[in-house]
């Protein structure tokens, strides 16, 4: 945003607060201010909030980077020091707001006018919403497990696939690498049936797959109680129980590569990029 506080306030009536409340504490990118009253916390992802939110309780004299989010029956202010993710989730939060009634709004303390359509308060390019729900696919989730392909044989064009036994899949790439740099979606629920039946096949315990060298070309991060195994895998020649999974990235990845906006691919639905 190009500004630092905007403040929005219904043309009549006045502002549910109840209903802003619940959606607010429904995002998992939102965290309420144990502090300040009707206060709450936007960050870009789920990581980052539960960051500043620990940073929120530490130091309860300052507020963590993000966005502030104040609500009251006559108006919802919005302000702070933000980057783009943040700005994608304002825009979000501003969206469904703005959804069924009329708004005005202030910016800076500069004069009142119509809200309109929110989106023309932030700037033309933002981060897909996509892209930065599966952002969290990078670390440790709490519930189910992942997969992650890490092909390193071009450096400067690195594939980083990770699929998560959700179906929520994220693909970073190097910065030769042709395409958008972060891709994220989720599988349809026939290509999840087919990957975990896959993914079931690998025997991670064969002696061909072992985590040899210090920085391999390709390996895989399976999950493994609590730590993982790294697995070598030729993707010219894997093992039978390896075939099904090489398969099924390799076809991903060639459509990734191929794919333009707004399609959606057979196997891993719509894509977001960021």
């Amino acid at each position: 945003m190009d500004f630092e506080v905007i403040a929005v306030r219904p043309v009549s009536g006045t502002v549910d607060v109840a209903a802003v409340a619940r959606w607010l504490d429904a995002q998992p990118f939102v965290f309420k201010d144990p502090i300040e009253d009707q206060t709450w916390h936007l960050s870009a992802t789920r990581g980052e909030m539960k960051m500043h939110r620990e940073q929120r309780i530490a130091d309860p004299g300052r507020f963590p980077l993000g966005l502030v989010v104040t609500v009251s029956p006559q108006v919802v202010g919005l302000g702070g020091p933000v980057d783009s993710g943040v700005l994608a989730r304002a825009y979000q939060f501003l969206a469904w707001l703005a959804g069924d009634r009329e708004w005005t709004v202030m910016i800076d303390w500069g004069p009142v006018e119509p809200l309109g359509d929110p989106r023309r308060l932030f700037p033309a390019v933002l981060p897909d919403l996509v892209t930065l729900d599966d952002a969290g696919l990078v670390d440790s989730l709490a519930d189910g497990s992942r997969v992650r392909w890490d092909d390193q044989r071009v450096t400067d064009a690195r594939v980083v696939l990770i699929v998560h036994s959700s179906g929520r899949w994220r693909l970073a790439r190097g910065v030769l690498a042709k395409g958008p740099r972060v891709m994220a979606g989720r599988l349809t629920p026939a290509a999840l049936d087919a990957w975990l039946h896959a993914i079931a096949e690998v025997d991670t315990q064969d002696p061909a797959l072992a985590f040899a060298h210090r920085n391999p070309n390709l390996t895989v991060e399976f999950p493994e109680d609590s730590e993982p195994d790294y697995l070598e895998i030729d993707p010219a020649a894997p093992p039978p129980h390896c075939e099904a999974l090489v398969a099924m990235v390799t076809r991903w990845l060639a459509a990734l590569d191929a794919w333009t906006p707004p399609a959606v691919l057979d196997e891993l639905g719509p894509v977001g990029v960021g």
